[in-house]
């Protein structure tokens, strides 16, 4: 079996339990917080999935992107098919706050398809975005069953 193409590992500085961060798609800003070293299902057949908790850390735009029936009209089930398997048991995605003006364009014209509201301190929130219908409940969904956990910067 051949290993999977992944990046080199970087051990998180700030994270005392030393967790392994390994980016997988640099143009989304995407990285994956392991508690050990896996090989991660990444385009290649060879990879296999893991049993061990995975832990995706981004920001609210790439959480409102992942949002977006479109990214995923090449599978069978869409939306539902592609964040179910991006949501497996045992994993969770930790969102962290950002400027508004960064979320509204890093979406570009996408950002009028989510209800953008930032806190008073000018930050979007897990709270502060609101897919349109249907998606809002599906999105409700995740937050609610711990899939999306909100990240403070306090």
């Amino acid at each position: 079996m051949a290993p999977c193409d992944l990046p080199e590992p970087k051990i998180a500085d700030s994270d005392p339990a030393g967790d392994i961060i390994l980016p997988l798609r640099p143009s989304f800003h995407l990285s994956l917080m392991l508690s050990a070293p896996v090989q991660i299902e990444d385009d290649n057949a060879s990879c296999r999935h893991t049993a061990e908790p995975v832990r995706f850390v981004m920001g609210m735009s790439l959480l409102a992107r992942l949002l977006e029936e479109q990214i995923y009209h090449e599978l069978p089930g869409r939306l539902l098919e592609g964040l179910g398997k991006f949501l497996a048991v045992n994993a969770k995605l930790y969102a962290y706050p950002m400027p508004r003006d960064a979320v509204v364009a890093a979406l570009g014209p996408a950002a009028d398809r989510f209800g953008i509201e930032a806190s008073a301190a000018g930050e979007v929130t897990a709270d502060g975005i609101h897919p349109r219908p249907p998606v809002d409940h599906l999105y409700r969904y995740l937050r609610q069953g711990g899939w999306v956990v909100p990240v403070s910067n306090s």
